[in-house]
């Protein structure tokens, strides 16, 4: 899915943080979500869901670009990758998580589309 498409869009840097440093998108009832991820850091981005409006998040799952495997960890280093979400079917929110912090700047870019 093109970022071009979509209708709803969050961006933050994740600079120096770790733990629970979390971005999220609420995605009503968007059909589909990528989560891009940009800059020239090093770091673990955990893709999440939420079902409850962003009081509980799960660990899921995004496809690797390159692979086209599904993965639940990005490594990230310089680049710039865009990955479909799998599965966010029920859910309200969509979110990325800063597991691992090494160097920065990570960016994460969530975008939902009403294109399935």
């Amino acid at each position: 899915m093109p970022i071009g498409v979509t209708t709803a869009i969050y961006s933050h840097t994740v600079a120096d943080a770790t733990g629970a440093t979390r971005v999220s998108l609420s995605i009503g009832d968007y059909k589909s979500a990528v989560l891009q991820v940009t800059g020239f850091g090093t770091g673990t981005i955990i893709p999440e869901v939420s079902y409850d409006g962003g009081a509980t998040w799960y660990t899921t799952s995004v496809v690797d670009p390159d692979t086209t495997s599904s993965i639940e960890a990005i490594t990230a280093a310089a680049g710039d990758n865009v990955y479909n979400f799998d599965n966010i079917g029920g859910a309200t929110h969509v979110g990325a998580r800063c597991s691992a912090f090494t160097s920065g700047p990570l960016i994460t870019r969530l975008s939902a589309s009403m294109a399935g």
